[in-house]
């Protein structure tokens, strides 16, 4: 799951599966079919003065939730623990209602998680053997207290902290500080850090990275300019997001398989990008908000042929149906409807209507001429040529025409072409 996680600003709040997934579970000597998930039953009916193996209190679920209870009066018993062989080595506390850590004093605790909590000091963590550990979202400002622990995984998104100290020397390998301060990352220098979130951090320096067995890093809403660092590391998928960066010649001297940027404010190494064969995925967004990577073919072509470098960036111009489906929209949005506020149709009044004259009735459909035609009776019969011969055949005599109504007079017929305007045309 945590590769999925790859360029992703934040993780989900309270995912229990990301404490029970711990490689250091199967360290503890838990025993096999035993879940972070299904503890029922462990430790169920043990007291307070039960002995685990190897010494200590042998805890059960109960005991837990009693326990946090105690320092926290608005707790609703809803965390989760991993125990192994009666010893607390995991416990998820994820959105609930703990703001006192003092009931973790001299657990043997392993995996916590305090996501989305009141959490802001972390003084009774000092000294536990934690190896993963997820902040986000909490009050926490200060890790002087994570000093000399063998953490290997430390989510501190959105909280207050600023400074790092209390992190050297930390055997971290995943590291997330997306939606921070911090701006100086030498406390971490010569960590053996593989993946790193710097989503929207003030940071700058990326030289404090140089060396690390990089893998995965999250460039974007940084103030980085300079890639020159990360050309002694082992990156293979760069996150760069919207960053100007004008140069990429850093990066031909990785094997990236993935990079996400915009092309439009490279100045130099562009060219020298497409010959980078280790290249399997190429994109100008990876985010909650759209994913628009391609392999390399594709991006190079549309690239070359729909962008010269727009002012501004037009994300459509990778996009191609995506964009034309927003511009379609948009049209669509613009036509008027043609029957919305469409003013109803009136009626013009009758050419001898009077005010205050009751209006005439509507003529007898039987007897009168339909509007714009000719009357049906004064048109001439029709000649069949298979009985008549005769050619040209001269036109017959207009039949009388029909009776029409005491207010309108007939039509005569026309009986010269000087009565006839279109006669001799």
């Amino acid at each position: 799951m945590l590769a999925a996680m790859h360029f992703s600003p934040t993780r989900a709040a309270g995912t229990l599966s990301l404490v029970v997934g711990l490689s250091l579970v199967a360290a503890c000597s838990e025993p096999e079919g035993t879940s972070f998930d299904s503890l029922d039953g462990v430790g169920e009916g043990s007291n307070s003065n039960a002995t685990a193996p190897g010494g200590g209190v042998f805890w059960s679920e109960a005991m837990l939730h009693d326990e946090i209870l105690r320092h926290n009066p608005d707790y609703d018993r809803d965390g989760v623990f991993q125990i192994s062989g009666g010893r607390p080595v995991g416990m998820s506390l994820a959105n609930t209602r703990v703001l006192d850590l003092g009931f973790v004093v001299d657990l043997p605790l392993q995996a916590l998680e305090l996501t989305g909590t009141q959490v802001s000091d972390l003084a009774p963590l000092s000294g536990l053997p934690l190896r993963e550990l997820w902040l986000e979202r909490t009050e926490v400002e200060d890790l002087t207290p994570l000093r000399g622990m063998p953490l290997q995984k430390l989510h501190l998104s959105m909280t207050r902290v600023a400074d790092l100290s209390g992190l050297e020397g930390a055997p971290l390998r995943e590291l997330n500080l997306s939606g921070t301060n911090v701006s100086d990352l030498s406390p971490l220098e010569g960590a053996p850090i593989e993946t790193l979130w710097l989503n929207g951090c003030p940071v700058s320096d990326l030289s404090p990275l140089a060396g690390m067995p990089m893998i995965d890093l999250t460039l974007s809403g940084t103030e980085v300019r300079d890639l020159g660092p990360l050309a002694k590391t082992r990156l293979l998928r760069l996150y760069l997001g919207e960053l100007p960066i004008t140069d990429l010649t850093p990066l031909l001297q990785l094997r990236l398989t993935r990079l996400v940027f915009r092309p439009e404010h490279v100045e130099q190494g562009l060219d020298d990008l497409r010959q980078l064969e280790s290249l399997r995925e190429i994109g100008t967004r990876l985010d909650e908000l759209g994913n628009d990577l391609q392999p390399p073919t594709v991006f190079w072509a549309q690239l070359d042929g729909r962008l010269t470098r727009p002012e501004p960036y037009d994300t459509a111009a990778f996009l191609p149906d995506e964009g034309s489906a927003a511009l379609t929209g948009d049209d669509e949005e613009m036509e008027a409807d043609p029957d919305e506020d469409a003013a109803e149709p009136t009626r013009d009044p009758a050419p001898d209507a009077v005010d205050g004259a009751e209006p005439a009735a509507d003529p007898d459909p039987a007897t009168s001429r339909p509007s714009g035609g000719a009357d049906p009776a004064s048109m001439p019969e029709p000649i069949d040529p298979l009985q008549d011969d005769r050619l040209p055949v001269p036109p017959p005599t207009p039949a009388e025409p029909a009776a029409v109504g005491a207010d309108e007079a007939p039509q005569p017929p026309l009986d010269s072409a000087e009565d006839d305007p279109e006669a001799g045309q």
